[in-house]
């Protein structure tokens, strides 16, 4: 007889039991279940769906890539560790579709921030900028930390090749959302806002596309602390600009982080630790500041290397950085020696010095003499007296005296050969005060000229050829006898005149 379908059977109802039926319409208690040891946190990086006993297992950090839309997802990728002392160095992708897929811009305004946080500072270098492109790798060598310089890029580490196809990218920002300063001083990138910020490129530059491994560089970031926030891409896909997405996809997990308070990267924030602490060794957690330093010579003790710091030294070391003593130091030991070396342990040889006269003036001076010993000779006229008289002469010489006489050269009896004048010197003249031809220089009367008086006017009548001084007796004829009233004209007048003194006898 065949069953009406009424019928229920009992038996183990748990599909995940070892003697699951699937015809049982109820459980009965029977299932077998095998313990399975896993994570089941559905939060954590590491959740096992499958998993029915907690094993504590659940990893909440290892995973700082986002989930996936549309296909489209964002990696963190660590890069180097310790590039920048107790720093870690990151850099973030967007991983795309298709090859030919172009990421056009990370964009930061309402409803599609971009915060790219630090749970400490980001390491900025000095000689880097805002953008990838921006990075000269040449430099390198120069400033190694450079490498690991925080920076935003569309897919470029340097500056475009444009033959290649590369575009540059470019940084912009609105009033109210600077966004460029903060994050080049260290500081959290944040763009959001009414009219926010972007960094993009153009559609076609290849530095854009996803190309073959599907990936386009969106930064690089280096940092001691944790990364977390959130990013907003717009990707063209296959290039169609027409049919573009705009995503956000979160960054990281804040609570990931070191929680041990003795190390150089504790942060309380963290509710996870990732084991990424790091404690002081040699350094402090400065990276700089010695932990040990004994001589306070700013070289920490572990790594001091003993040896001989003297340049000078045969068994100089270039690697010492501490004194030990051992310096070996040839030279002359002689004080007496003209090269004795007070610092030399080692004797060496040694030279004296010659000695002799070292005076050149001298008439015993020796060329080859280095010290003085005090018997330099010196010629010459040792009396005082003598007119050639040395007075550094040691050794007497030819003297050589004054001649006495008249040395005035307007002296009658100048001698010219007299070095000294013994007042001899005659000068002649008249020596008569009283004579017309006194001479007060004189001291030798040549002769005088006495005073004759008389007429001394050749043209008078009454001249005396022998007198020399003129005692105004001189005498004139009138130039014209009959002009007795002296105007000049004989005339009438002179007539009246005439008879005015007719008569009259003279005196």
């Amino acid at each position: 007889m065949a069953g009406d379908g009424s019928c229920l059977y009992a038996g183990c109802t748990n599909p995940n039991a070892l003697n699951y039926n699937p015809l049982a319409d109820e459980d009965d208690g029977s299932c077998l279940v095998a313990e399975i040891g896993g994570c089941m946190d559905p939060d954590a990086c590491n959740y096992f769906e499958a998993a029915n006993v907690d094993d504590g297992s659940c990893d909440f950090c290892s995973c700082l890539n986002a989930p996936t839309i549309d296909g489209y997802s964002i990696e963190m990728e660590t890069v180097a560790e310790g590039g920048i002392p107790g720093m870690t160095t990151y850099r973030l992708y967007a991983t795309m579709v298709n090859s030919t897929d172009v990421l056009s811009s990370v964009v930061g305004e309402s409803g599609f921030e971009t915060n790219i946080s630090t749970s400490t500072t980001f390491y900025q270098d000095p000689l880097g900028g805002v953008l990838g492109q921006t990075t000269n790798p040449f430099l390198f060598d120069l400033q190694p930390e450079l490498a690991f310089d925080s920076y935003v890029t569309i897919g470029l580490t340097e500056a475009p090749n444009a033959l290649a196809g590369e575009v540059e990218v470019t940084a912009v920002q609105s009033e109210g959302s600077n966004w460029i300063e903060p994050f080049e001083s260290g500081g959290d990138l944040v763009i959001g806002g009414d009219f926010g910020g972007a960094w993009f490129t153009l559609n076609g530059a290849t530095n854009a596309q996803a190309g073959n491994d599907l990936r386009v560089l969106l930064g690089q970031f280096t940092t001691s602390g944790s990364l977390s926030g959130q990013i907003s891409i717009q990707v063209f896909p296959e290039g169609d600009g027409e049919n573009d997405l705009v995503m956000t996809f979160p960054i990281g997990n804040s609570g990931c982080g070191c929680m041990n308070v003795s190390a150089c990267n504790y942060d309380e924030a963290v509710t996870h630790d990732d084991g990424s602490c790091e404690f002081a060794g040699v350094y402090d957690c400065d990276g700089v500041t010695c932990m040990n330093d004994v001589d306070g010579d700013g070289i920490c003790d572990e790594n001091e290397v003993a040896g001989c710091t003297n340049p000078s030294a045969l068994n100089y070391a270039a690697s010492a950085t501490d004194e030990d003593g051992t310096c070996i130091l040839l030279g002359c030991m002689d004080s007496a020696a003209d090269n004795f070396n007070p610092t030399a342990n080692v004797e060496g040889e040694c030279s004296y010095p010659i000695e002799g006269c070292t005076d050149a003036a001298a008439v015993n001076f020796d060329a080859t003499a280095v010290e003085d010993d005090g018997t330099c000779l010196f010629l010459g006229c040792m009396d005082p007296a003598a007119d050639n008289y040395d007075p550094n002469a040691n050794v007497e010489g030819f003297c050589s005296y004054p001649t006495e006489g008249c040395t005035d050269t307007n002296a009658a009896n100048f001698d010219e050969n007299a070095l000294i004048d013994n007042g001899s010197c005659l000068y002649p003249g008249c020596t008569n005060e009283t004579a017309l031809n006194y001479d007060p220089n004189a001291n030798f009367n040549s002769g005088c000229i006495l005073p004759l008086e008389g007429c001394t006017d050749p043209m008078a009548e009454n001249y005396n050829a022998l007198a020399n001084t003129n005692d105004g007796s001189c005498e004139y004829t009138p130039p014209c006898p009959g002009d007795l009233n002296g105007d000049g004209t004989i005339n009438i007048n002179d007539l009246l005149d005439f008879f005015q003194i007719y008569g009259t006898a003279c005196p």
